[in-house]
């Protein structure tokens, strides 16, 4: 399940994100990532952040922590650094 996930995300990340060009391998600064971002709020991408969340957590704690960041992710929101907070997943 967790593989299909990821699957899932990475098509995502490669064919359809429209940060997809930051996804392939390149490494960026943090400032450079914000000023030629347009519009992604959040460093990493709540794409990357869903890719370290279904690696390191269990599958329910991940579903838990990435709705949680897609729901704060809005105009509403100030953004920033938010990396997850990774604990032993449980299998």
């Amino acid at each position: 399940m967790r593989g299909i996930i990821l699957k899932l995300i990475v098509f995502y990340q490669r064919w359809l994100s429209p940060h997809r060009f930051f996804v392939k391998g390149q490494e960026l600064r943090i400032e450079e990532y914000f000023i030629s971002s347009s519009g992604c709020r959040f460093w990493p991408s709540c794409s990357e952040y869903a890719v370290i969340c279904f690696k390191e957590k269990s599958i329910y704690q991940a579903f838990l922590s990435v709705s949680w960041r897609l729901l704060r992710c809005g105009p509403w929101s100030s953004g920033g650094v938010d990396m997850p907070s990774i604990q032993h997943k449980n299998q």
